[in-house]
């Protein structure tokens, strides 16, 4: 190519180039109205795909539900759109169906489908900020209101509401409805174990305190060895009366042995004692006879004195004797009242520690009868539940068998500020905040008490005629109406 052609060929390149970006440009608007189209029919969608509860049926607002909020709008000048961040977010409606909005501050969004809220928060735009059109908004609910289970379930409670929710599938949420027999089957199952337990417990306390009652009776008439007791309770083993027995009969002579260790001591200090104070009252015999022979010595000695037949000397190293051996004689009547003294502290001792060991039996068997009276009293309180639930148990078993006991659903709904009471099935539709109660037929119920009340003789435990028989014998009401123990 020559220079003379080169001039003639640059303006075909400038038109091309300016072509080419004026078609870019198009392209570009092209895509961001698709763009836009595209976002705002999504708003829309997921607006009426969110807000159906049944099929046909908009969703209705209103307290605890949670809304994200989407409002765009489009800038022709420079070709993007626009995202009001301050609105975009997730709200929470309040328990007066309020929806406080930056902004636009509240507005009321209970009783509001999402579509008509939508419309509302854009008429609070224009209005607050001076829009001339209402900008493009999305109302999607991401959270509904939760409904609530009550009644013979598995696990009632509350449980989070989804579009399209039936009563059969929230059961199944729930654990599924237990039929009258299935649940009472297995609390019932559960409460025979647990009063078997218990009545296992009470009847070895029971023997326990039969064992310990006994030991203290042989300590308080001072035996040689535990007693059996007489008038045995029938309903304790003697297999575990005679283990308590042994274990109390171990502890009686230990404390039996123990006890009259401590008396044989005292009684030992007692005697020596007294000994000692015997052999003083023996000194002070023998030393009386010497006072005496000193003071016929001593007046002997006087006469001779008198007639001057012996010397001074003598006659005054007689009075020194005597009045040494006086002296030794209030010594040793003072050694006689302490040793004396002694000897009563000893019997003292003795009559308390006796005392004190009488006390203490009879206080511990104070507390063993009123122990005994209780575990008796509970014994019989939990044979009688015991003999209820096989009783309830045999009677859930056949209306299980009978299938009498199909639940009745109903939905609890407000309305209007008002408490609607709804039949249901399973197959009806739950609205958030409704309360579906499964309830037990009246002749289900009834059938049951009645079981209780009046029980078949071929549904009837065979132990429960003899715990019956145990409680009506006339041994055993006298055996229950004693309080005393003491002999």
């Amino acid at each position: 190519m020559t220079d003379i052609d080169r001039p003639h060929h640059r303006p075909h390149q400038s038109v091309a180039k300016s072509r080419n970006a004026t078609l870019f440009k198009n392209a570009r608007l092209c895509l961001l109205a698709v763009a836009l189209g595209l976002g705002i029919l999504f708003l829309h969608s997921s607006t009426i795909a969110a807000g159906q509860t049944e099929i046909g049926n908009e969703y209705v607002l209103g307290p605890q539900d949670r809304i994200r909020l989407k409002v765009l709008e489009w800038r022709a000048s420079r070709d993007e759109v626009f995202e009001w961040s301050a609105l975009n977010a997730e709200y929470a409606i309040g328990a007066g169906g309020q929806l406080s909005l930056p902004i636009i501050g509240e507005i009321v969004a209970g009783g509001k489908t999402p579509r008509e809220l939508a419309t509302a928060i854009g008429i609070g735009l224009k209005e607050h900020v001076g829009f001339i059109e209402a900008k493009h908004i999305g109302v999607e609910v991401v959270q509904y209101r939760p409904f609530y289970v009550y009644g013979i379930i598995e696990r009632p409670g509350e449980y989070a509401f989804r579009p399209g929710l039936t009563v059969l599938q929230a059961l199944t949420l729930a654990g599924g409805a237990s039929r009258l027999g299935e649940a009472g089957s297995v609390r019932l199952a559960r409460e025979i174990i647990t009063t078997k337990g218990d009545i296992n417990l009470l009847r070895m306390e029971l023997a326990s305190g039969l064992a310990r009652k006994a030991r203290l009776l042989s300590e308080l008439d001072e035996l040689n060895d535990i007693q059996k007791p007489e008038h045995q309770d029938n309903r304790v083993e003697d297999s575990s009366l005679d283990d308590a027995l042994y274990l109390e009969g171990l502890l009686f002579h230990s404390r039996k042995d123990g006890f009259e260790a401590q008396v044989g001591v005292l009684g030992q200090l007692q005697a020596s004692l007294e000994k000692e104070s015997a052999s003083l009252s023996a000194q002070l015999v023998v030393h009386d006879k010497q006072i005496q022979l000193l003071n016929e010595e001593l007046q002997a000695v006087a006469t001779l004195y008198n007639k001057q037949l012996t010397t001074a000397p003598r006659k005054l190293a007689l009075e020194r004797n005597a009045a040494q051996l006086q002296g030794e004689r209030i010594r040793l009547e003072t050694s006689i009242a302490r040793a004396n003294q002694e000897v009563r502290k000893t019997e003292l001792s003795l009559l308390e520690l006796k005392s004190r060991r009488l006390n203490e039996i009879t206080s511990d068997l104070r507390q063993t009868q009123s122990k005994l009276e209780e575990a008796t009293r509970r014994l019989a309180t939990a044979e009688s539940l015991f003999y209820e639930s096989e009783i309830v148990a045999a009677r859930t078993m056949s209306l299980n068998a009978q299938d009498q006991t199909r639940p009745i659903y109903t939905l609890v709904r407000r309305k209007s500020d008002q408490m609607l009471e709804l039949s249901a099935n399973e197959n009806t539709f739950i609205e958030p905040g409704d309360t579906l109660k499964i309830e037990v037929p009246p002749a289900a119920a009834r059938g049951v008490l009645e079981a209780v009340k009046n029980p078949r003789p071929d549904l009837l435990p065979e132990r429960t005629n003899s715990i019956r028989s145990q409680r009506s014998t006339p041994e055993h009401a006298d055996q229950n109406s004693r309080t005393g123990f003491m002999r």
